[in-house]
């Protein structure tokens, strides 16, 4: 992956509400909470660093940077 932009919105709303079942969202919802999910857990294990960018009201850019295998953690 290289570092850039993976969505610009609001994941909140984009996701859909968090109360709907999964089986309450569009396929394209499906596919940004998948998204969103993988980008957090490339996170968590040290693989980039998630940033965002306040455009305006419900308008954000969501950011992954990539961090160089060497200093991954193990």
């Amino acid at each position: 992956m290289t570092d850039g932009v993976y969505h610009r919105g609001y994941l909140p709303i984009d996701c859909g509400d968090e109360a709907r079942r999964k089986t309450d969202l569009t396929e394209e919802q499906r596919a940004l909470c998948e998204l969103r999910d993988a980008m957090w857990l490339r996170s968590e294990r040290g693989q980039v660093h998630l940033f965002q960018r306040r455009h305006g009201e419900l308008d954000y850019s969501y950011i992954a940077m990539a961090i160089p295998p060497t200093e991954v953690k193990k």
